[in-house]
């Protein structure tokens, strides 16, 4: 059975991207990518071994770290799991559940980021090469640690699939709560403990060896220390955290195939309340964004890429003050607002066959991209200005405030300039409305990674003026180019935002029915 589960997926596969030219580049361009990101790693962790020890330990467990909670949370945050195992779709079938959790791990272990995963674990062994049973055992620990890798993150994404399969009002929550306590508990931990010490790497690497992410790791770095012992506890502390990764992901596992797929519940709403509907101007553009707006605050695919708006300053501070680079505070604003924009990348594919409604109703492309950029800004501009107050007033840089305003507004609207336009034309198989929300479709991806290059690429090109100027003023400390930058930030991206909704408005009304035409091709 488990033979038949892998055939079947590895045909889906081939189907699909035999039928999408875009979604095969894409695989092919993210292949590419990932054999450049393992030569680079590979290399390095061969020049590691010319270095002593604390050295190398600090690093691979730090480094290994970093990848086994990439695991965790960027399949939620980016792409989702591959959907073609997808317990709610295969509920129905008498399939044991150890069978099926045997064959969703190696579709794990077979696929690009598996495969790049398990090659980067073992190559470890490169870094102790020179005491021959370090790196034997650095071998086994890296197959435990690609286990854990994907154990975990199957594990995550079901359990968080449970929790809002049912669209309850607890989805945010549910999302911050699964990341927070899978990312900030250890690692805040850790920088905290090499923030007291004078060496806060070596320090760190000693804590996060002594977590559940980051034992596996430590164990060959902990025998060329001389400490059999220590290597012996870390081990069994990973193989108790991966039986009970597997009992937790099995359990969830079974309650998905009680649910059985059942839809959400259906809500009585009073007559006569219009909810953000009777707040918004009775315009075409009005009613879109109050539509994007409920959404943002009841769809789980559009909260789950939120994630990253509280984590990412946090994380940026703390490693700010382990470095002491408080430059590092300084493009959390920055960087928050660059990523908002990219959640409307397919968001019309998000409405699905929905958007047959923009079109019967004679809905413009202006006021559809007005709209939801509307209801983004309604969040994102405070989201920003909230980021960029209390990240430089934690890291006493309050003098930066004006420049970095002035960069992370001008990234904000620029980049929802680019996205009026690339989201006119753009349409990414994503997960149905009312399914499991950390889906994701063969190659669909490579081809959200490929297309946030570009748009990324595009903004900051947009954005030359206000970052010339604000890394001026941040360079020199000048208080006048740091306004400066704020006026062109405000200035040349509502310029350019308001040039991209038109540009995208007109592109909407163009080809709208052939983008209704490909969302019902590609099942949306």
């Amino acid at each position: 059975m488990v033979a038949t589960l892998l055939s079947l997926r590895f045909r889906v596969l081939a189907n699909t991207l035999r039928r999408n030219t875009i979604q095969l580049l894409a695989v092919i361009f993210g292949a590419l990518q990932a054999l450049v990101v393992l030569s680079l790693v590979i290399a390095g962790l061969a020049a590691l071994a010319d270095y002593p020890q604390p050295v190398q330990q600090a690093t691979v467990v730090i480094g290994g770290v970093a990848l086994t909670l990439g695991w965790f949370l960027i399949p939620l945050i980016a792409t989702g799991i591959e959907p073609t195992l997808d317990p709610l779709k295969l509920s129905p079938f008498p399939i044991p559940v150890g069978r099926l959790m045997t064959a969703m791990t190696l579709v794990g272990a077979t696929w690009i980021p598996g495969i790049v995963t398990l090659l980067a674990s073992v190559g470890t062994a490169l870094a102790w090469r020179q005491t021959p049973g370090a790196a034997w055992a650095a071998v086994g620990c890296g197959a435990i640690a690609t286990l854990l890798c994907i154990v975990g993150s199957r594990m995550t994404a079901t359990v968080t699939a449970n929790l809002v399969a049912g669209r309850r009002p607890l989805v945010r929550v549910a999302v911050l709560a699964v990341a927070a306590i899978v990312l900030l508990g250890p690692v805040a931990l850790a920088l905290v403990a090499g923030l007291a010490s004078d060496e806060p790497f070596s320090v760190t690497a000693q804590v996060l060896g002594a977590t559940p992410f980051g034992a596996i790791w430590s164990v060959p770095g902990q025998l060329v220390a001389g400490h059999p012992d220590r290597a012996v506890l870390a081990l069994g502390l990973s193989l108790i955290t991966l039986a009970l990764m597997v009992v937790i992901w099995r359990s969830a596992l079974l309650a998905t195939f009680r649910y059985r797929g059942g839809g959400a519940r259906v809500r009585a709403v009073a007559g006569g309340r219009l909810g953000v509907f009777g707040v918004v101007p009775a315009t075409p553009a009005g009613a879109i964004a109050a539509r994007s707006l409920i959404y943002w605050f009841r769809d789980a695919r559009f909260a789950r890429q939120l994630i990253l708006v509280p984590l990412m300053p946090a994380l940026l501070v703390l490693l700010a003050a382990l470095v002491q680079a408080s430059g590092l505070v300084d493009v959390a604003a920055p960087i928050v607002a660059g990523l908002l924009p990219l959640t409307l990348f397919a968001v019309i594919s998000y409405d699905g066959t929905a958007f047959a409604l923009h079109l019967a109703s004679g809905v413009r492309g202006r006021d559809d991209r007005i709209g939801r950029a509307l209801a983004l800004l309604v969040f994102a501009l405070p989201s920003v200005l909230v980021v960029a107050v209390v990240s430089l007033a934690v890291a006493g840089a309050e003098r930066d405030l004006p420049a970095v305003l002035g960069i992370s507004l001008g990234v904000l609207l620029s980049g929802l300039a680019v996205i009026s336009v690339s989201s006119a034309s753009i349409v990414v198989p994503v997960a149905r409305a009312g399914g499991n929300p950390f889906t994701a479709a063969a190659g669909s991806g490579m081809t959200s990674i490929a297309g946030s290059y570009a748009v990324t690429g595009v903004t900051i090109a947009l954005a030359l003026p206000e970052l010339g100027l604000g890394i001026a003023s941040l360079a020199s400390g000048s208080r006048p180019l740091g306004w400066a930058a704020l006026v062109v930030g405000v200035g040349w991206g509502a310029a350019s935002h308001v040039i991209g909704v038109r540009v995208g408005g007109r592109i909407l009304d163009r080809t709208g029915p052939a983008l209704l035409a490909r969302m019902r091709r590609t099942g949306g």
